[in-house]
């Protein structure tokens, strides 16, 4: 038996997952699945599309066509998704060297061959954030006119994706999300108990061992230390089949083993910057204040943290302590009066300050740099900022170079700000304002 194919999974493999993806196919509607790194949403997805024996449990259509498409293989050229969408619905096509109303035009030709009784659901996996940004409004809406042209509405999209996708950047699609965007997630679970033991058994059986060597107190450890997380538990399975760790590895221990080390960066960095500094704050010292942040109910609904705030697993909470925050800049503004600017941090924290000590030349400098921030003001806007018309003729760059100097020694001088900021020279072209990066 090929313990690693799908068709040996149990048939109530994930099933709460399953229920909900066929929910959706059953009603026609459209999903994001969201999940962490490494959680098994490529795996869940090949187990849903696979098994007619499962779609039967759910009453759904063996004859169903699903559509994969993976975004790993897409870049973030436009024409790019809809050649390898053209490709997947017509894998006997060769050339996609077209502009995109042609491909558009042969997409709608190749779904109008599919007989419309037949459900079809496109699925598009590691649909990432950069993707749906360069693919902008013009291809959801056409994804909306794709289903459309079906006569009987029968054309579902799944879109799977981590926490960094743009939940409104869906445009006319999202009429297709049941109730709404925000309740048409699947938010993807961690592997129970059952689940878990069958995948460490799995990879038990993959790397030669017998059997009977993996006790129950085996399956028990590497469970609480993956906490259900896919690829943690497959990792730790396969390390302990090797001999390589054992029941009793701490998790600073275990996380010194580099695929468990990556696994959790990966987990990391797909955490917005904000969402990063709550987790170390939970992990340094945890408090019912921290219930109430805004990312805090995110982070449980992705299962990073439990019901009651906990982290899913040890090696991760590890891993976090040896993170650092960064009070990366959210907004930034002068008032309209030019006395003072509020600088407000990814966690919510505001700070005015007082423009006193620069002249009314300097400050419509900063204001018009803050106004300008992360972009490059060139020597001659700010020259037209600073001096009136008729002054402008004899201003030097030299002139302008020492009044940005003293902008940037007042910014050093604010505690309030050094932390944060930096003015930059671009050299032969003026000056911007950044975070600096901590």
């Amino acid at each position: 038996m090929d313990s690693y194919d799908i068709q040996y999974f149990p048939q109530n493999y994930c099933i709460n997952d399953i229920a909900h993806l066929a929910q959706a196919v059953h009603n026609h509607a459209s999903l994001l699945v969201i999940g962490m790194p490494g959680c098994g949403k490529s795996r869940l997805l090949d187990f849903f599309t696979n098994r007619t024996d499962v779609l039967a449990k759910y009453h759904l259509n063996p004859t169903i066509n699903f559509v994969h498409v993976d975004g790993d293989t897409i870049s973030d050229q436009v024409t790019s998704m809809y050649a390898r969408l053209l490709l997947a619905l017509n894998p006997k096509k060769t050339s996609f060297d077209q502009p995109i109303n042609m491909l558009k035009e042969q997409l709608l030709q190749e779904v109008s061959q599919i007989a419309p009784e037949d459900d079809l659901v496109i699925v598009f996996d590691n649909f990432r954030r950069s993707l749906q940004q360069a693919l902008g409004a013009d291809f959801f809406n056409f994804l909306f006119a794709l289903r459309n042209s079906r006569p009987r509405l029968n054309l579902s999209f799944l879109f799977l994706t981590n926490l960094q996708i743009n939940r409104s950047g869906f445009y006319k699609l999202e009429r297709l999300f049941d109730q709404g965007i925000d309740h048409a997630i699947c938010w993807l679970s961690l592997l129970n108990e059952a689940d878990a033991f069958f995948s460490i058994e799995r990879q038990w059986r993959k790397a030669g061992r017998q059997m009977e060597n993996l006790t129950d107190a085996h399956k028990q450890a590497i469970y609480k230390m993956s906490g259900g997380h896919a690829l943690l538990n497959r990792y730790l399975s396969h390390l302990m089949a090797l001999g390589e760790i054992n029941a009793d590895s701490s998790a600073a221990e275990l996380l010194r083993q580099g695929s468990l080390s990556a696994a959790c960066t990966a987990i990391w960095h797909d955490l917005s910057q904000r969402q990063k500094n709550l987790v170390i704050d939970i992990a340094r010292q945890p408090n019912t204040a921290q219930q109430q942040h805004p990312e805090f109910g995110i982070l449980q609904k992705v299962k990073l943290l439990d019901e009651n705030g906990r982290f899913f697993s040890p090696i991760f909470t590890q891993f976090v302590h040896t993170q650092q925050k960064s009070d990366t800049v959210q907004a930034i503004a002068c008032n309209l009066s030019r006395t003072n600017l509020t600088l407000t941090t990814i966690d919510q924290e505001a700070y005015t300050v007082p423009l006193t000590g620069l002249s009314i030349r300097k400050r419509a400098l900063l204001c018009y740099i803050i106004a300008n921030f992360r972009e490059t003001c060139t020597k001659d806007q700010l020259k037209n900022v600073g001096w009136t018309a008729d002054d402008l003729d004899g201003v030097t760059d030299q002139a302008l170079s020492r009044q940005m100097d003293d902008i940037r020694r007042w910014l050093r001088e604010q505690p309030q700000l050094n932390q944060h900021l930096n003015l930059e020279s671009v050299w032969g072209i003026g000056y911007r304002l950044l975070v600096i990066d901590t």
